[in-house]
């Protein structure tokens, strides 16, 4: 990514690499209890979901894009998937993407996955979180979706949140704006008035992060989380003006990008 002038291109190629994964998540979701799970050192579980549709969208911007417009920072990597261990959950992530593109190999497939680990150097870098909401993911919830962004000189400039089983997506940075696509219909975002704090319309989870002994020394912020907080569509919320605020922790670049 040379320069900003052209990153409008990018648009089209994050629609086609979000809208062929978002079909391959559905599907699975829609099975289950042959679901795969392992777990990571952040004791998030990582379905089949995950890293099926990483090398799914990594695949689908390296047949649109050059080299240097498809670096990409991922959350997953395949090097789990690599252990004789995992062979079970290794065969049904290549099945998954082998529903999308019959003839990838398992070499191909962990590649593609394994493409996501840019370090975030240099001008212009894609940031990635293929299924944000595991969690709800596993119990079926519809709650869960696919971030994309891209990000130009460390500042994010073109953001995509993806809800396959909500049908609808909102994407940021186009002319300058944010908008809720829904229905083939557009509309445009706009964040709610300023309000008291004691009246704010606040979403937040400090559950896993934040012991409630530190919670406790935050109770009278912790009293006005009145809104359950689902992921990225809070956030979305957050842009629509439903919420004043959304609090969580330890985000990472890959979780909040698309929604700045």
């Amino acid at each position: 990514m040379s320069d900003l002038s052209t990153q409008h291109r990018l648009i089209p190629a994050a629609l086609e690499a979000v809208g062929t994964a978002c079909a391959v998540s559905r599907a699975i979701q829609a099975n289950l209890t042959q679901l795969c799970e392992v777990t990571k050192d952040d004791r998030s579980p990582v379905t089949v979901a995950d890293f099926a549709v990483q090398a799914i969208i990594s695949l689908s911007l390296a047949d649109q894009l050059g080299p240097l417009d498809r670096l990409i920072v991922g959350e997953e990597d395949a090097e789990v998937l690599r252990t004789d261990k995992q062979a079970f959950i290794r065969k049904a992530v290549l099945e998954a993407v082998q529903s999308w593109r019959p003839q990838i190999t398992e070499t191909e497939m962990l590649d593609a996955i394994d493409a996501c680990n840019h370090d975030g150097s240099g001008d212009g870098f894609w940031a990635l979180d293929p299924i944000d909401g595991t969690r709800s993911f596993v119990i079926g919830s519809p709650t869960w979706s696919n971030l994309i962004s891209v990000n130009y000189k460390k500042i994010p400039i073109l953001g995509l949140v993806n809800f396959p089983i909500l049908r609808k997506y909102y994407i940021t940075g186009a002319d300058r704006s944010s908008y809720l696509v829904e229905n083939n219909k557009f509309k445009k975002l706009r964040v709610a008035r300023p309000t008291s704090f004691n009246n704010t319309k606040m979403a937040g989870s400090f559950f896993g992060w934040l012991p409630l002994q530190k919670q406790l020394k935050i109770s009278k912020l912790v009293s006005l989380m009145r809104f359950p907080c689902s992921d990225a569509l809070s956030y979305c919320q957050l842009c629509e003006g439903k919420l004043d605020s959304v609090i969580q922790c330890s985000n990472r670049i890959w979780d909040i990008h698309c929604m700045i």
